[in-house]
């Protein structure tokens, strides 16, 4: 689980990794910089909320649920590379990123501590460990890596989480 959400949630500051980039190719101002970090953000809140209003977590197998947003926020970020040319269009793109995290981080804690009832907090450090290194991986890939905006957004770490939805969709609960 913990691989599944540092793949997954590497999506979340990917475009933030490559703002110098874009502001370049994109003639992209201050302003233009701010929401596309700030809609990512908001679309978490959106999710969380609407997930939380639809009960999804309890309502879809959770597996699922975090294989489908994993997916989904992939597949949000890989749009950028292919149709973003401003950020009129990677804008929506992101904010739906937003929503599809809200289907991976929380679903995942929520998963883990029905894998752990007498570990919790140790489960759950560990699995907020791992969103802090899922969140960093784009940075660190433009930090080593000579690579164009969108060979880093479509780089190894964020080209996983389609792997990562696959692979956390059968999980099963770790022996013990």
């Amino acid at each position: 689980m913990v691989l599944v959400q540092v793949l997954a949630l590497s999506v979340w500051f990917s475009v933030s990794a490559v703002l110098p980039a874009l502001r370049a190719e994109w003639m992209l101002g201050r302003a233009g910089g701010i929401w596309l970090t700030a809609t990512v953000q908001i679309g978490f809140v959106v999710g969380a909320v609407a997930s939380a209003g639809l009960n999804l977590a309890d309502r879809v197998r959770p597996q699922l649920l975090l294989a489908a947003s994993a997916g989904l926020g992939a597949a949000c970020t890989a749009l950028i590379t292919v149709f973003a040319g401003s950020a009129a269009v990677a804008a929506p793109l992101r904010l739906l990123t937003g929503v599809a995290m809200a289907g991976v981080y929380p679903v995942g804690l929520k998963i883990v501590v029905s894998w752990y009832p007498r570990a919790r907090g140790m489960a759950l450090g560990v699995l907020i460990g791992a969103l802090s290194v899922g969140s960093a991986l784009p940075q660190l890939l433009t930090a080593v890596a000579v690579l164009p905006w969108r060979g880093v957004l479509l780089g190894r770490p964020n080209s996983l989480p389609p792997l990562s939805a696959c692979w956390g969709y059968p999980t099963p609960r770790p022996p013990g």
